[in-house]
């Protein structure tokens, strides 16, 4: 009787333990994904102009902004035989 309920103890204590880390590696995973994200500013005048750090456009000397980070979805447009008529 005292096997079996050692045994059972010993198995709850692992299922507990492999749980708690599935979780705690999840959470992790996010943070530094969150971190990782490169941090980029751009001229509001001159899109191509980029730079890693704040500072001057050096095109026309206006303060370099940050980019926001966007996820892009498919755009769709709608469009009928009109719209696509060819000469």
């Amino acid at each position: 009787m005292k096997a079996k309920n050692s045994f059972l103890i010993i198995i709850a204590l692992v299922l507990t333990l492999a749980l708690s880390s599935c979780s705690t590696q999840e959470e992790k995973s996010t943070e530094q994904s969150s971190n990782s994200e490169k941090v980029t500013y751009t001229c509001p005048m001159h899109p191509e102009v980029t730079s890693d750090i704040a500072d001057k456009c050096p095109k026309c000397g206006m303060e370099l902004v940050q980019n926001e980070a966007h996820e892009h979805e498919a755009h769709e447009h709608d469009m009928d035989n009109d719209t696509m008529k060819m000469e």
